[in-house]
């Protein structure tokens, strides 16, 4: 973390006076963010003049978020002293504060509470067993942080019940995720502008690796050839959570021939894609950069998406978005949607390569079947959506009494 100890102030020097309505908007990092984003986009559609500040505590989120466009200034959040907290608050001086799902930092919300800033708490979700365990978090403490909100607002029912235990629950509401709204805007606009032509694809099932790890992408590799063994008729595109060289080097040995996308990328820009349809013949892809897997989803047929085998599931929001049917590993219980799409049928739970290799001859084969699996994951998204309307007009009526 010494890049955020390094530069918190300085980046707190590039932020000017208040000039008008100023929000500060507080993400652990790039994933939380993704939900904030949603919310951020209907305040700037009702009040475009409003400044948003956004603070991160990880430096990837800091970084990855520098070309969004609906942000005013970027920096980080200081160590939670009350010394740097006070700072912070006096430099950044908000009127209304919003902080996302569970980083809450004691002295940082107690010091924006004390310069006028009203503070609210979206997509909350009761702390994992982990992060008690590891930060030593009591009751007290989550009483305390819990305090300096206004309102919170959280993903479910369970969340809301525990949050209950340490605030009013006449000042809590249950809402779905935000990122149901922010999965929406991307399916549009990822259907409509493919990584991927079309064309080049071809008419092969697209079996997509989503945040994928070492153990998904053997028993993947190891399901994928036993199907394509008499004839190719599966791709799978692998997306490696840590597209390191030593990640997609060992992904490349996993098949006969395996092609990274940013050299696909590059030929469409000389050849046509009769030329690299022949290239991509009975070849499998894995990404190497970062940023292309929610785009990708709209070349799919089907996703796996990874951790399932290890901390946990990533996230199954956006590959139901685009109405996918979607597999993982068993370790589900860290991601609220996973659970759900697992009870609704729309998530297959896997636990070796002889399940997913039967699970995806399935799905290759029954187009009835696949359909019926992509309306499920589909109509689940869209019941989730519009929490971030609610959640805003909630948060600007208080910024305008």
């Amino acid at each position: 973390m010494s890049e955020r100890q390094s530069q918190w102030k300085n980046l707190l020097l590039l932020i000017p006076q208040k000039k008008k309505l100023r929000i500060l908007i507080h993400a652990s990092s790039m994933g939380e963010f993704e939900q904030a984003k949603p919310i951020i986009e209907k305040i700037k559609s009702k009040f475009p003049e409003t400044e948003i500040i956004a603070s991160f505590f990880s430096p990837s989120g800091f970084r990855n978020q520098q070309k969004y466009k609906k942000i005013d200034y970027s920096c980080y959040l200081p160590i939670d002293t009350k010394k740097n907290a006070e700072y912070f608050a006096k430099q950044i001086n908000p009127d209304i504060a919003i902080f996302v799902r569970y980083d809450l930092w004691l002295n940082t919300l107690t010091s924006l509470k004390n310069i006028g800033s009203k503070n609210y708490l979206v997509c909350a979700t009761k702390p994992s067993g982990k992060f008690l365990t590891n930060y030593k978090i009591g009751n007290q403490y989550l009483q305390e942080c819990y305090s300096q909100f206004e309102y919170i607002f959280t993903v479910g029912s369970d969340h809301s019940d525990f949050i209950s235990l340490f605030y009013d629950s006449k000042r809590i509401k249950a809402l779905s995720d935000t990122r149901a709204d922010r999965i929406l805007d991307t399916v549009n606009i990822a259907k409509k502008n493919k990584i991927l032509p079309d064309s080049l694809v071809g008419d092969v099932f697209l079996f997509i690796a989503g945040s994928s790890w070492t153990k998904d992408e053997t028993i993947i590799s190891q399901a994928v050839n036993l199907i394509n063994k008499d004839k190719f008729i599966c791709r799978v595109i692998y997306v490696p959570h840590e597209p390191t060289e030593r990640n997609i080097e060992a992904i490349e040995k996993l098949h006969n021939k395996v092609i990274r996308l940013s050299a696909i990328l590059n030929e469409l820009k000389v050849f046509d894609t009769d030329i690299l349809k022949n290239n991509l013949k009975d070849a499998h892809l894995v990404v190497d950069s970062i940023g292309k897997l929610l785009k990708l989803y709209a070349n799919a047929d089907a996703a796996f998406i990874g951790c399932g085998f290890d901390d946990g599931v990533h996230s199954v929001s956006e590959p139901a978005g685009y109405g996918l049917s979607i597999a993982s590993g068993p370790k589900i219980n860290t991601m609220p949607d996973a659970i759900e799409l697992n009870k609704l049928g729309g998530l297959k739970i896997i636990n070796n390569s002889n399940e997913l290799k039967i699970w995806l001859e399935k799905i290759i084969n029954d187009e009835n079947y696949r359909k019926k699996i992509s309306k499920i994951n589909e109509n689940y998204i869209l019941r989730n959506s519009g929490s971030s309307e609610k959640i805003s007009e909630i948060i600007l009526k208080s910024a305008v009494k």
